[in-house]
């Protein structure tokens, strides 16, 4: 069956092209003007799919790079950093903060290749693995990194005197610390942070 693909895919393209010619052809004088005859419409058509091809595997070797190496460097990263514990955050405060910018860096083009990725798969129409064979992972990884970053900033903004403070009065937070709390939860929402269960209980008692 792949060969009887291989030899009728050409046939069916051109029989399909050819009643495209001659339908636009009738009904636009434009369009006989420009392509007075099939020959003329074949080599533009052919000449544009050459295009698009070119343009897809360049792309496709360009994320290929891109990706792996962001892959490589979230996965060290994240491999330093501990799981929080809320009661105790220092170590893992330490450790992110050991390679804090660098993460952030990372994300942010991470996030832009993402981005880039998906506007391509609508263009092309076509699957993640045709375009990006990393997608997913990086996807995840990216999450993963983001999420951590939510912790720190969680764990951060409760350790201060007055989150402690209200925290231990179980008061609501007011001022520049509700403020900042209130932009960490819009932004754990409109991301699907899963932060640390303790820590996410915390913030929301404060707001």
């Amino acid at each position: 069956s792949g060969k009887a693909k291989v030899t009728t895919q050409p046939e069916h393209q051109k029989a399909c092209l050819t009643s495209i010619h001659d339908s636009l052809s009738r009904n636009s004088t434009d369009f006989k003007d420009a392509f007075p005859d099939f020959g003329t419409f074949e080599t533009c058509f052919l000449d544009l799919e050459n295009s698009a091809t070119s343009l897809m595997t360049k792309r496709c070797e360009y994320y290929e790079k891109d990706t792996t190496q962001s892959v490589k460097n979230l996965e060290a990263m994240l491999k330093v950093i501990p799981e929080i514990n809320p009661d105790e955050p220092d170590q893992f405060l330490k450790a992110i903060e050991s390679v804090q910018q660098k993460l952030l860096d990372t994300c942010d083009s991470s996030a832009e290749i993402i981005i880039s990725v998906e506007k391509d798969l609508s263009a092309f129409n076509c699957q993640p693995s045709d375009i990006c064979a990393n997608l997913s992972e990086l996807k995840a990884l990216h999450h993963r990194a983001t999420t951590l970053l939510g912790e720190q900033s969680a764990a951060v903004l409760l350790n201060l005197p007055t989150g402690k403070k209200c925290i231990s009065q179980s008061v609501k937070a007011n001022g520049r610390l509700k403020a900042m709390l209130n932009v960490l939860s819009t932004n754990c929402q409109e991301k699907k942070l899963d932060i640390n269960a303790t820590l996410h209980a915390r913030v929301t008692s404060l707001l």
